[in-house]
């Protein structure tokens, strides 16, 4: 999916479900911070990243969450997911529905917030505990099956024709993004 691999590098990750969806996370982030680091609306960048983030949120509800929906040690977590990924997607249909002004990259900017906190929290309490009920196989599995359901072809994945670069950004004067994270 060339519009998928734009935000997602090259190609899809390799490894178990946990190495995948953190590859994509920082992919995520890095491009949602392209936008705010621009301080302009690139609504070609954005359409590209929220249909990544949908394909990777989808991913995730339907591989990784009902196997800890299953579970009562890990049951709460996956559910306040699942409601952070809906959260996400009210966000997402608010951005795209804005008028192209410093408006829309503070609705941008709550996104990469709520994104992180979303990021941090899955890759410091859901992995972990979906790690001691998850086997390793299991995982790997599920990385497999993510893999071929995120990457995959479909005629509907086609990349759309490129407009102008006009139509594609509007200038704005910087805007700082409201938190910057370190990556480590």
């Amino acid at each position: 999916m060339e519009q998928i691999k734009s935000v997602f590098g090259r190609g899809p990750p390799e490894g178990s479900i946990y190495d995948m969806l953190k590859v994509e996370h920082r992919q995520i982030k890095a491009s949602l911070q392209e936008i705010l680091n621009s301080g302009r609306v690139m609504n070609d960048v954005f359409s590209q990243t929220a249909t990544a983030l949908d394909m990777h949120m989808k991913g995730e509800e339907a591989l990784l969450y009902p196997k800890l929906e299953q579970n009562n040690s890990t049951r709460a977590c996956a559910v306040k997911s699942r409601e952070e990924h809906n959260f996400a997607r009210m966000a997402i249909r608010d951005i795209n529905n804005s008028a192209p002004d410093e408006r829309w990259i503070a609705k941008v900017s709550l996104l990469y917030d709520v994104v992180s906190h979303h990021i941090n929290e899955e890759e410091n309490e859901v992995f972990p505990g979906a790690r001691k009920v998850l086997t390793d196989t299991v995982a790997m599995q599920l990385g497999r099956e993510y893999r071929t359901r995120t990457y995959r072809k479909t005629p509907s994945s086609q990349t759309p024709p490129q407009q102008s670069n006009s139509e594609e950004t509007s200038e704005m004067p910087p805007v700082a993004p409201s938190k910057q994270e370190d990556e480590t």
